[in-house]
């Protein structure tokens, strides 16, 4: 997106309701710390950004005021750059929360805390505060309204939150798995002055104003394992001139949408499968929302690990390096969604959060092995002028940070979201192998897992599974009938390998429905016929460049539900039946 200079003149001169210049180096208020309240107004459920695109004035002034949002000085402390830079680089403090001197340097870390227990909940306050700013923006924009227009402006203006990109929502063959609103590059809009004018979509990237090498560059995107794809992430940060997304051309400037499309289309049920796994079963707060080796140490899935393939599956592009992901517009959304997860899993086990655990990885203020707990602070995030931090602990409950999600909204007994989730994301059985009616199947059912162990060596990637013949072309393999799943990382765990699994028992259904096996030869199918692969971009990635990496087929049972408002229980012993070599 190129952002036209009279179009930019008149957002610049309206963002004058920001405060002062500051100091890029100190991005700190000035006098006080900069307090994250979030929205004002009461209240009000984030939406899904289709159904956001349905609502007229707020999708309007929603667009207004990303647009004015992202224009604004990128020396401001509260600006869009600054906001997304507290990620990952420029390698500064923010609202003069120290580098912690304990950290050996270079520091190549933001203050995410990625693979981290504290990794979840961190983005609350962090998407918090984006949102917070985009509604302070929005509120501004729908003042400058006029005539009848004004009221209903100022009222969306009240109700608006940030949306948040559900990526395993149905959809029907026929409709983009990535939504058209993120693709789209221009769009209409009507200005405060009721004209309608066609804008470079704010969604559709965010254009360094400028790019400064000195701030965003290849540090914090060159990966030990270099060569080929991996390198081309250090020169897309270093030259490119707006965030890119799938990026297809030799200097990684210019971002392929169709290509993502397609993508996202051959992924779309094995990220749902691995999803609704995460989601349908019981296990420790910290184990479920994070990679960092925290919880049930038996564990092989967290919210965070299905996060990662979203991030690692856009590559090319500024989503994969953790250093400068939180500057493409769709991060936010998606981050949106990955607390609705989140918060849907509260609601259905209210009964565990947050407990200690040492970091697994370090950040900019968080070295290797420091204890973590709930009452940690997560930096560099203040609730008030004073400079007291938010916690996991004051992050709980999300309605008294004034949101909340629309499965949420009326407060559902755990029998209705339990009942929602499986009409959401369960892709025709709760958990077993598919099934025409519940009464007619046993009550319980085994379930075919693939194993994967994911070595973290600072570098991106996933392991894609097969169930059948793989091509040399990796360009292929997510759209072949072989594919049955993948596992990604983006890299940032500490020593320990990620661990996650991908499902089969929907492969090992869809074979038994149609003949090709039958249900006591289903074993001994998969340990003839299942495969691994190596890849980042659509490319491969030889094995022995990521030591360590492999893939094991395990099985467990599961006990299936007596009614549709319950998941079925895993049962949580797991038979090992040795590595895929193939």
């Amino acid at each position: 997106m190129k952002l036209k200079t009279t179009f930019t003149a008149s957002l610049l001169a309206s963002s004058a309701l920001a405060s002062t210049l500051r100091s890029f180096h100190e991005r700190q208020a000035s006098g006080s710390f900069y307090p994250i309240t979030g929205p004002t107004g009461g209240v009000h459920p984030r939406l899904e950004i289709r159904q956001l695109q349905k609502t007229g004035e707020m999708w309007n002034l929603f667009l207004l005021a990303m647009a004015e949002f992202e224009a604004m000085d990128q020396n401001e402390i509260d600006s869009y750059y600054q906001i997304a830079g507290i990620h990952g680089m420029p390698w500064y403090d923010w609202d003069g929360v120290k580098m912690n001197p304990g950290i050996e340097k270079p520091v190549k870390r933001g203050y995410c805390p990625h693979s981290n227990l504290l990794f979840g909940i961190w983005h609350r306050p962090y998407v918090l505060l984006f949102e917070q700013k985009l509604q302070a923006i929005a509120i501004n924009i729908a003042n400058r309204f006029s005539g009848d227009s004004k009221p209903k402006y100022q009222e969306a203006a009240s109700k608006l939150r940030l949306p948040y990109w559900d990526w395993a929502q149905k959809v029907e063959a026929d409709e983009p798995v990535f939504p058209t609103a993120f693709s789209t590059e221009r769009v209409e809009v009507t200005q405060p002055d009721n004209n309608k004018v066609v804008i470079d979509n704010p969604l559709f990237d965010f254009d360094f104003h400028p790019l400064d090498n000195k701030q965003i560059n290849g540090t914090g995107c060159g990966y030990p394992l270099a060569g080929g794809p991996l390198d081309n992430h250090f020169k897309m940060c270093n030259e490119a001139q707006r965030t890119v997304r799938k990026a297809q051309t030799a200097a990684r400037n210019v971002s392929n949408h169709v290509a993502l499309e397609a993508a996202f289309k051959n992924l779309y049920k094995p990220l749902r499968y691995n999803l609704f796994k995460v989601l349908s079963r019981w296990q420790p707060f910290d184990s479920f929302a994070n990679n960092g080796n925290c919880g049930d140490p038996l564990s092989f899935d967290s919210l965070e690990a299905v996060h990662d393939s979203i991030h690692v599956e856009m590559a090319p592009a500024h989503m994969v390096p953790v250093a400068v992901s939180a500057f493409d517009p769709v991060f936010w959304m998606h981050h949106a969604n990955v607390d609705r997860y989140l918060a849907i899993w509260q609601a259905i086990y209210p009964d565990t959060y947050v407990e200690q655990c040492n970091a697994g990885s370090e950040t900019w203020t968080i070295k290797l092995n420091d204890s973590l707990a709930a009452n940690s602070p997560l930096t560099p995030f203040h609730m008030n002028t004073a400079g007291d931090f938010w916690t996991a602990a004051k992050a709980r409950d999300i309605r008294q940070m004034g949101y909340t999600y629309p499965e949420l909204a009326s407060n559902p007994s755990n029998a209705t979201l339990v009942t929602e989730v499986i009409r959401l994301y369960s892709e025709g059985s709760n958990g077993g192998a598919r099934r025409a009616k519940r009464e007619d199947v046993p009550e319980a059912s085994q379930v075919y897992l693939a194993q994967a162990e994911l070595p973290s060596g600072g570098s991106p990637y996933s392991i894609y599974v097969f169930l059948g013949e793989v091509t040399d072309n990796a360009v292929t393999w997510s759209g072949l009938d072989s594919f049955v799943g993948l596992a990604s990382t983006l890299g940032t765990h500490g020593t320990n390998p990620l661990r996650s699994t991908i499902d089969l028992t929907h492969a090992v259904g869809e074979k038994i429905a149609k003949g090709d096996i039958k249900e006591d030869g289903a074993l001994d199918y998969l340990k003839q016929h299942l495969k691994w692969r190596l890849v980042f971009a659509e490319e491969e990635i030889p094995r022995d460049k990521i030591p360590g990496a492999k893939v094991s087929l395990v099985t467990t049972t599961v006990e299936k539900a007596s009614s549709e408002s319950e998941f079925d229980r895993w049962l949580g012993d797991f038979t090992a039946h040795g590595a895929v070599d193939s």
